[in-house]
């Protein structure tokens, strides 16, 4: 379980792709899918987008089941961590890609 410390540790576009594949599971009711998280930003390879979702599940902030288009579970589900209690950031704010097609800005 990652400690609240350990989201400070992650890379930019890592936060921004974990805020917001918590903001789609909130707002859909289901994970993203890889292309779901690549079309938001701009990443033009899956394997790109693979990279970063390897890196989230290894620091121990999501888990992924193989072989599921929409097999992201959050490792802290409701935005707070269980270590430490705190809330997390909330979803991505306009800074996040200054994508506007999803609505949320």
């Amino acid at each position: 379980m990652p400690a609240f410390s350990d989201y400070d540790l992650l890379t930019v576009k890592q936060r921004r792709i974990l805020d917001f594949i918590r903001w789609h599971i909130e707002i859909h009711g289901r994970s993203p899918t890889v292309r779901d998280i690549g079309a938001e930003f701009k990443i033009k390879s899956p394997n790109g987008t693979m990279c970063h979702l390897k890196a989230l599940q290894k620091k121990g902030f999501i888990t992924r089941e193989h072989l599921l288009s929409r097999g992201i579970t959050l490792v802290v589900p409701d935005g707070h961590c269980k270590a430490c209690g705190q809330k997390l950031p909330d979803r991505p704010g306009p800074e996040s890609n200054g994508s506007a097609k999803t609505g949320r800005h």
